[in-house]
């Protein structure tokens, strides 16, 4: 195929946007080439994963609320590679009127400390062993729609261990991340999944964990052994808990695999959704305090995302160090678990230091430093 047919993918991306039109490109951890899915449909909703997973290959987005449609593009077209042959949409010549961010309340330091002391007086009371509040940030980037190609192409470099993914989703803007968190991945009913949690900034790596960090971690990791265990997943294989390293941070991480059936795999992502590590512990009670100490939708921040091949081929993760792109602004959502150690003022400052994931990025191609 002649070199001179072919399109650099960071224009394809650029046009697409400015056109109005649906894609999603993605790069899976440790790959060095990364998969676009474009073509003539739009995204499609679907109430229940099970019903994603009959489609044919595509790309599937769910929000952090369960029971929320999931969104689903059919990969009408499959292209590789940071240059192939993209047919360039027609842009057109004038100004497309995008809608602006979501009216959002943006909470202040103060506010959101006070609210994570909240978050500590319910589970010191017993009411809740976890709790992970979020916060999302707002910032001006005038060329967001122009920059979006790049941004995809410096997310890949920058993060090589991520799932690195662009998806322009036509009314709801773009949407971008670089997710250090498997939820769940299967290959013939062969799965894998994490348990990722706990955050510092990344130093030396012989250094002991606190023990806020390590008994968070194994709020997240006893809930994902009852999942699969539950489940009826067979020949689970655990990891000890071990450091990994994600962009600037280290986390606390615990590996799962072994064996699930194909018509169980639809019940295990349900089960795992959301996970004590974006949500807390017991679920239902910690997504009762989110409602109340959150003054925001999260919308796709911590839902799950990934590209789906067949029932039991998938690669799903949850929608972490993200951030939705509309018009002129761009919205950075950051979290962390509190436990009954935490202490609100180093919540906030690991919020400020998730943040910086997409922040830097940001900041190289729009020159800014806000």
């Amino acid at each position: 195929m002649a070199d001179d047919l072919k399109t650099d993918l960071s224009l394809f991306q650029s046009g697409m946007v400015r056109a109005e039109k649906p894609f999603v490109s993605y790069r899976l951890p440790g790959e060095h080439l990364p998969f676009t899915i474009f073509g003539s449909s739009d995204f499609k909703r679907f109430d229940h994963i099970s019903d994603v997973l009959q489609q044919p290959p595509g790309f599937v987005l769910a929000h952090y609320e369960p029971g929320k449609p999931l969104l689903w593009l059919q990969a009408e077209n499959l292209a590789e590679g940071f240059r192939a042959v993209f047919p360039m949409p027609d842009i057109p010549d004038h100004d497309i009127d995008e809608p602006g961010v979501p009216d959002l309340h943006i909470p202040d330091q103060a506010e959101y400390e006070l609210s994570v002391a909240r978050a500590i007086a319910y589970i010191r009371e017993g009411k809740a062993g976890k709790v992970v509040l979020s916060r999302p940030m707002v910032h001006e980037w005038p060329d967001a729609a122009g920059k979006a190609g790049e941004l995809f192409a410096l997310l890949c470099s920058s993060y090589p261990r991520a799932f690195v993914y662009l998806a322009h989703i036509p009314g709801m803007g773009l949407w971008a991340g670089a997710s250090p968190e498997i939820l769940l991945t299967s290959r013939n009913g062969q799965f894998s999944t994490m348990s990722l949690s706990g955050t510092r900034k990344k130093g030396n790596p012989d250094e002991a964990w606190g023990s806020k960090e390590i008994g968070e971690h194994r709020w997240v990791t006893r809930f994902i052994e009852e999942s699969l265990k539950d489940t009826g997943c067979t020949g689970v294989v655990t990891t000890p808990m071990h450091s990994a390293v994600a962009g600037e941070m280290e986390h606390l991480r615990t590996n799962f695999s072994g064996q699930c059936s194909h018509d169980k795999l639809p019940g295990l992502i349900e089960a795992l959704h959301p996970t004590p590590a974006v949500c807390g512990w017991p679920t239902p009670v910690a997504r009762a305090i989110i409602r109340e100490l959150e003054p925001y939708d999260r919308s796709f921040y911590t839902g799950f995302l990934g590209p789906v091949t067949g029932p039991a081929d998938f690669s799903l993760f949850v929608n972490l160090r993200c951030m939705q792109i509309n018009g002129r602004q761009t919205v950075i959502y950051a979290g962390g678990g509190i436990t009954a150690d935490s202490d609100p003022h180093r919540e906030w400052e690991e919020t400020v230091l998730k943040s910086r994931t997409m922040l830097s990025p940001i900041e190289k191609l729009a020159n800014f430093t806000g």
